[in-house]
């Protein structure tokens, strides 16, 4: 589930989910980009996160 652009605090890069329980699991994680596609980030969901985060 994308979060809708008025949710999303003005921040110009967006890479979330608004229910992550729901988009993924432990070791499958999906995250929706600016434009509403789903990204796939590897390995366990709080490394992934993490990794994207820094990036």
């Amino acid at each position: 589930m994308s979060v809708a652009k008025a949710q999303r605090g003005g921040y110009e890069f967006w890479l979330a989910s608004n229910l992550l329980e729901f988009t993924s699991d432990a070791y499958d994680c999906t995250v929706f980009d600016g434009e509403g596609n789903p990204v796939k980030l590897p390995g366990y969901r709080v490394d992934g996160i993490t990794d994207a985060a820094i990036r």
